[in-house]
């Protein structure tokens, strides 16, 4: 959850841990952030590496693949 204090360097760091063990991370904006989740959501794209798969209501939802995971536990987006 982003909440009153923002994106911090621990949120940052948690967000990477989540994707590097499951590729996808779902993340809430809560009504007390001052940004909006595009702001958000662009932020957090840059400061990950990862893709912003969707944006619906206050939830984003970012992806990075993992090369190291195995092939039949991987996540295909379609293009």
């Amino acid at each position: 959850m982003i909440g009153q204090a923002g994106i911090t360097d621990t949120v940052i760091a948690s967000i990477k841990e989540v994707l590097t063990a499951h590729e996808l991370v779902k993340i809430k904006a809560l009504s007390s952030t001052s940004k909006t989740r595009h702001e958000i959501a662009d932020q957090l794209k840059k400061a990950t590496g990862a893709k912003v798969v969707q944006i619906l209501g206050k939830t984003l939802l970012l992806y990075k693949e993992n090369k190291d995971r195995r092939p039949d536990k991987k996540i295909i987006l379609p293009d």
